[in-house]
C-alpha cells in the first residue's frame, strides 16, 4: 500500500482482525454486486469505502424519482440515468483508488456465467425470486460465496451460502422454487427506507468478513429483521428449522438501564450479566414476542426476574410452558415455590 492508502484505511489497520494483511486482501479482491437499487445502494458504497479493489455493478434499470426515498447511491440529478452509471459516478467520487465496472444489462444466465467465475464474492441485491434462484444456481456451480439479502415493507432477511464448502446449504434449500409463487414489489407493497440500508450494510459487512477471513459470518443461517419492533428473529427460524425441543428465555442481560446503583459504581464493577428483578419485564416481553412470532409452536421455559407468584403467572400468560427460578429462589426462599403453586391452583379452579 502507498502512503495515501495507509492513511485512507488507517482505521481498518488499527483493527487486529484486519491490519495491513487484511486490507491488502480487500484491495486485491473483486466483488460482484447484482442490483443497484435499495440494497445495492447501501452495500456497494461500504465495499468501495472499505477498499475492495474491484466492484462490478449489474443492473438494467434506470433511476426514477420514486427510488430516491431509499436508494442513497443516486441523487436527484441522477433521475433518468442508468443505475449502474449513477452508481459508478458515486462510488468513484467516494474512492477514486478502486475500479468500478458498470454493466447496464439484465442479470440473465449468460451474463452471470461470464461474471461469477471472475469474482471472489457474489452479493445478491435483486428484488425478485426468479433472479435470486438463478444467482444461487450459478454461484453454486462455480463454487463462489453468495451473500443474499431481501427487503420489502418492514421485513427483511440476509443469509450467506459458502459454496466453497460441499456441506453448505443453498438459497433453494431455504426457499424452494415455486412455480405458483406470486411476486411482490416495492411498487405495490412499499418499503421502509432505512430497512434496505440496514440489510445492504450487513451484506457489505458479511462480504468483508469473508474476504478477509475473520469472525463468524451468517454461513448457513438466516437472519430476519422486522423494522416495526427491531427484533432479530434468527433464533426463531433456527428453532423452527432444526426442530429443537424448546427454548429457555431469557435469564440475563448486559444492559444497565434502570438500575438504582450509581453509574460510577457500576462502571467500577465492570462488565457482566445481570439477572433478577432488572430483567423481569424484558424477559416477559421476549417470551411474549417469541410465542407470537412462532404461533405458539415453540415450547419455552421462562426465566428471568421471577420473584413473586404474579411474575410467574405473567410469564405463563405471555406464552411460557414452564418457569424456572434462580435469583428469586435465592432471595425469597422455598416459600416462593409454594406461592407460585398456590397461585396456579387458584387460577385453575376459577
Amino acid at each position: 500500500m502507498n502512503d495515501e492508502q495507509l492513511l485512507r484505511y488507517s482505521r481498518h489497520l488499527l483493527l487486529e482482525e484486519i491490519d495491513i494483511a487484511g486490507q491488502e486482501q480487500l484491495l486485491n479482491s473483486h466483488v460482484l454486486v447484482i442490483g443497484a437499487g435499495g440494497l445495492g445502494s447501501a452495500c456497494a458504497p461500504y465495499l468501495a469505502a472499505a477498499g475492495v479493489g474491484q466492484i462490478t455493478l449489474v443492473d438494467h434499470d434506470r433511476v426514477e424519482l420514486t427510488n430516491l426515498q431509499r436508494q442513497i447511491m443516486h441523487q436527484h440529478n441522477s433521475v433518468g440515468m442508468s443505475k449502474v452509471g449513477s452508481g459508478k459516478r458515486f462510488l468513484n467520487s467516494l474512492n477514486p483508488g478502486i475500479t468500478i465496472h458498470a454493466i447496464e444489462q439484465k442479470a440473465d444466465e449468460a451474463l452471470l456465467e461470464e461474471l461469477v467465475m471472475q469474482v471472489s464474492v457474489v452479493i445478491d441485491c435483486t428484488d425478485n425470486f426468479i433472479t435470486r434462484h438463478l444467482i444461487n444456481r450459478i454461484s453454486l456451480k462455480h463454487g463462489k460465496t453468495l451473500v443474499s439479502g431481501a427487503a420489502i415493507g418492514f421485513d427483511a432477511q440476509i443469509s450467506v451460502f459458502d459454496f466453497r464448502q460441499a456441506s453448505s446449504p443453498c438459497y433453494a434449500c431455504v426457499f424452494p422454487p415455486d412455480p405458483h409463487f406470486v411476486e411482490t414489489s416495492c411498487a405495490s407493497m412499499g418499503v421502509f427506507s432505512p430497512l434496505v440500508g440496514i440489510i445492504g450494510s450487513l451484506q457489505a459487512a458479511q462480504a468483508l468478513q469473508i474476504l478477509i477471513g475473520f469472525g463468524e459470518p451468517l454461513l448457513g443461517r438466516l437472519l430476519i429483521w422486522n423494522a416495526r419492533n427491531s427484533q432479530i428473529d434468527e433464533i426463531i427460524e433456527i428453532v423452527t428449522y432444526t426442530k429443537i425441543a424448546g427454548l429457555i428465555v431469557a435469564n440475563t442481560t448486559i444492559s444497565r438501564e434502570g438500575l438504582r446503583t450509581p453509574a460510577a459504581q457500576i462502571e467500577q464493577m465492570g462488565a457482566g450479566g445481570i439477572s433478577g428483578k432488572p430483567v423481569t419485564l424484558r424477559a416477559t416481553e421476549m417470551v411474549k414476542y417469541i410465542h407470537e412470532q412462532s404461533n405458539g409452536k415453540i415450547p419455552m421455559m421462562a426465566v428471568g426476574g421471577i420473584h413473586t407468584a404474579q411474575d410467574a403467572l405473567d410469564k405463563l400468560a405471555a406464552g411460557a410452558t414452564l418457569v424456572q427460578l434462580y435469583t428469586g429462589f435465592i432471595y425469597e426462599g422455598p416459600a416462593l415455590v409454594k406461592a407460585i403453586n398456590k397461585a396456579l391452583l387458584q387460577r385453575v379452579q376459577k
